[in-house]
Parts: C-alpha cells; structure tokens; sequence
C-alpha cells in the first residue's frame, strides 16, 4: 500500500470544516464554506479518501473510521424505538391520494417500512 505524502493546506481545511460540521458534509456545504468551487472539494475528497481519512458518498463526503462514521448500517441501528414511534405517527398523518416525498435516511426507512404495512 503506498504512503500518503503529508496533508496539503487544502486538505487539512476540508477534515477541519468536516469536523466542525459533524464529520459529514454536502459537497457543495463544504465548496461554499472553503470558497472554492465543487470541483475542488470533489478532487480534494479524492485525494483523502485515497488515503483512507474520509469516506465518498454520492454528493459529499464523511471522516472514516471512528471519527464519525454515519453509514446508514450503523445510523438504522441507533434510536430504533423512537424511529418506529416517528414513523408510526407519520403514518397516521398519510391518508389515501396523498402524495409524500421522502429523502433517503435510516428515519425515512422506518416511515416507508410503515407506509408499505398500512
């Protein structure tokens, strides 16, 4: 495995905003913090996630490893009871011909789980 030359100024900006914002972040979030474009935050996660300090997702990125890791495996596991309760409560709210648009999420996950019983 090759050895990943030391941070560039650039790179060390991205992992502190990263932090400052949870340890996750939208591409274009992190493009307008740095004030640079999102071309320029999408090569410089490249370059980190080479490294293995974060982690691509469509759209932004997250820091690895136990500095945060919101996979939706782990985040679906956190707080199930009160996702189920949350998705129960927006099931009532539902009533037929409605048309509901949901984000992905592991609480949406629940609230479609839900939705695909009533």
């Amino acid at each position: 495995m090759k050895k990943h030359a030391p941070n560039t100024h650039r790179e060390l900006e991205l992992l502190d905003v990263l932090r400052r914002l949870g340890g996750t972040a939208r591409n274009s979030d992190l493009a307008k913090t740095l004030d640079v474009s999102e071309e320029t935050v999408r090569r410089t996660i490249k370059a980190l996630s080479k490294a293995g300090t974060v982690e691509r997702v469509h759209g932004g990125a997250y820091l690895a490893g136990a500095q945060g890791d919101p996979s939706f495996f782990h985040r679906i596991s956190q707080h199930a009871d009160e996702k189920r309760r949350i998705a129960a409560h927006v099931a009532k709210l539902v009533q037929d011909q409605m048309t509901v648009f949901m984000d992905v999420g592991s609480t949406t996950a629940f609230v479609a789980e839900e939705l695909r019983q009533v």
